[in-house]
């Protein structure tokens, strides 16, 4: 499967931006990245980890200034510091790549936002 889903934050659509995080099947792990005018860069390594079926987690995306913090299960498992999206822009849900049915993929139980 090519399941990449995920928070995404500082969306501003026009401009094809924002920072995202998301567990990539296809990579074995998690992963922080930015999308600036339509190009996609990596921020620091896969965090590699199986996902077995069945499983319940929680993944979060901070963003404090120039901090961008990829949070799993309450713990802080990335942390990196990038400048190039400063504007507020919206929260969202970043899914790619993903062929979803009521039985197969990632499924979102719940999503939330709050200004830091």
């Amino acid at each position: 499967a090519s399941d990449t889903t995920g928070p995404a934050g500082r969306i501003t659509i026009g401009a094809n931006t924002m920072y995202f995080c998301r567990y990539n099947v296809a990579a074995g792990g998690w992963q922080l990245q930015k999308l600036v005018t339509g190009t996609i860069t990596q921020l620091g390594s896969t965090v590699t980890e199986a996902f077995p079926t069945g499983q319940i987690r929680t993944l979060g995306l901070l963003m404090v200034g120039d901090t961008i913090t990829m949070r799993l299960d309450g713990a802080d498992i990335l942390v990196r510091t990038d400048s190039a999206i400063t504007d507020a822009g919206r929260a969202g849900f970043r899914i790619a790549g993903a062929a979803e049915s009521s039985t197969t993929g990632i499924h979102i139980a719940a999503i939330s936002a709050r200004a830091a």
